[in-house]
């Protein structure tokens, strides 16, 4: 046994098999695990039954932060803590205190994301890696947002009380690159025609036609030949009325209602694979993707920015504060005429 640093942590080898675990001298119980394929991590054992925690890996949890992290479990652990309200209980405390505060979009964004981060319902066996854990998986705006969320509430734990250590403390939460894909012609009528007749099906050619974001369309009321959203589902929180035309008013008025994002996806590609020309080698895309392609082919079809931007809802990316409060107009007239021209256009690919 002898005291860790970075340079005897970087230097320990893996075992043949199984895994093995060095001791720090200056904490008892801590130390740093070697499992036989290389990864180090940082564990504490305590108690007459020896319990042991893990704590994160290094050097993902540097050296002095396992110890600071260490040294505060055993300090609650010896003082005979008692065990922090269960994951689901907790959750539940959560959101209940996220309804009396914020808007009720962002209540449903942070239920949808714990409710896919699934953690022991003891939330003294809750680490650093077990939630990293939990995220791994998730596409890379997922996890940071699952991460980002879990950490507001396991700070609203400690705060309330109901458990003592902050489990995500040290996650870093690392924001993904800004996505700049955008589909070719000959991409969007892969997906257009693979788009099954279901509600998703029609969710997804929404969002190529309106350069909606996905959680809107579920939200958008049709009056005419008017599309509104109201500000409570919109990422800015500004009501959105536009115009939309024929094809985009039949596809409203089916069913719309849909969950199952994920799995609903995994197969929209299988289809595209399987079943038309070259789609091996369409490179992967989000459905997110379909409001840069939107925005991109407006651009591409010379129709105006400013009209563009209002159509999407990016109506402070055109227009100043004090724009906004002078220029009432609402541009209908104008929007109808660039979205016949955008709508023509999606048809023609589409029956070429």
């Amino acid at each position: 046994m002898a005291r860790l640093t970075d340079l005897s942590i970087r230097s320990l080898k893996p075992p043949d098999s199984g895994q093995k675990t060095y001791l720090d001298d200056s904490i008892k119980g801590f130390g740093v695990r070697v499992s036989q394929g290389g990864t180090k991590t940082f564990v504490v054992t305590y108690g007459t039954d020896r319990r042991r925690e893990t704590l994160g890996q290094w050097p993902i949890l540097s050296l002095a932060k396992a110890r600071e992290v260490a040294q505060r479990l055993l300090a609650e652990r010896t003082m005979g803590i008692v065990d922090p309200v269960p994951y689901d209980e907790l959750k539940t405390l959560f959101l209940a205190d996220c309804k009396a505060r914020l808007r009720a979009k962002t209540c449903q964004d942070y239920e949808g994301l714990l409710r896919r981060v699934k953690l022991p319902q003891n939330l003294l066996h809750a680490t650093p890696t077990t939630i990293a854990n939990a995220v791994k998986d998730f596409t890379p705006s997922v996890r940071f947002h699952a991460i980002a969320v879990s950490k507001i509430l396991f700070k609203f734990g400690v705060n309330g009380g109901y458990l003592k250590i902050n489990p995500a403390v040290t996650l870093t939460v690392r924001k993904s690159k800004a996505r700049k894909r955008v589909l070719t012609d000959e991409e969007l009528i892969q997906v257009w025609r693979a788009a099954p007749d279901t509600a998703y099906g029609t969710t997804v050619k929404l969002l190529a036609l309106t350069g909606a974001r996905r959680n809107e369309v579920q939200h958008i009321v049709l009056t005419g030949d008017l599309a509104f959203i109201d500000g409570q589902h919109t990422k800015n929180h500004r009501d959105h009325t536009f115009p939309v035309t024929g094809h985009t008013i039949e596809l409203l008025g089916q069913d719309r209602a849909w969950s199952g994002w994920s799995k609903s996806k995994k197969d929209l590609d299988l289809a595209i694979h399987n079943h038309i020309a070259g789609a091996d080698k369409m490179v992967p895309w989000t459905l997110h993707d379909l409001r840069r392609t939107f925005r991109t082919k407006w651009a591409r079809l010379r129709l105006p920015r400013e009209l563009g931007e209002r159509y999407i809802n990016h109506v402070s990316g055109v227009q100043s504060p004090i724009e906004l409060v002078y220029d009432q107009h609402d541009y209908l007239e104008e929007l109808r005429e660039c979205i016949k021209v955008y709508t023509d256009h999606i048809a023609k690919l589409m029956a070429a």
